[in-house]
């Protein structure tokens, strides 16, 4: 059974993603270049970067896709190991699971029936 309070508690995903800190464009620089940079990883869309410090915190740094290039020549003038977060793939829709769950269930009614055993479902 579901409860009311675990219905009003934050989702643990909502909670992580608000615990990472921000980080803007030059302070991330300047912390390539101070080697307090363990690894970062650039979304596919260039949208933002994920830094993992050197302290094992995670931070979120906005970006645009300008910049992209010139964090690309800092972290491989300073030998830090990145890379691409491939897309999300897009959920289906409700209508396309229905449509599939109803196709699936016509195909297992013409089996059944194809077998002369639909008078013992019906």
């Amino acid at each position: 059974p579901l409860y009311l309070p675990t219905l009003l508690q934050p989702s643990q995903e909502a909670l992580l993603h608000r615990s990472i800190q921000t980080w803007g464009i030059s302070t991330l620089r300047q912390q390539i270049h101070a080697r307090h940079v363990a690894k970062v990883a650039f979304y596919a869309d260039e949208s933002a970067v994920e830094v993992l410090d050197s302290n094992g915190l995670q931070r979120r740094v906005a970006i645009f896709p300008g910049v992209a290039p010139i964090l690309l020549q800092d972290l491989r003038s300073e030998k830090l190991p990145f890379f691409v977060v491939p897309e999300r793939p897009q959920a289906p829709s409700v209508v396309l699971a229905f449509a599939r769950g109803f196709v699936s269930m016509l195909v297992v009614i013409l089996v059944i029936n194809a077998l002369g055993m639909l008078d013992q479902f019906v």
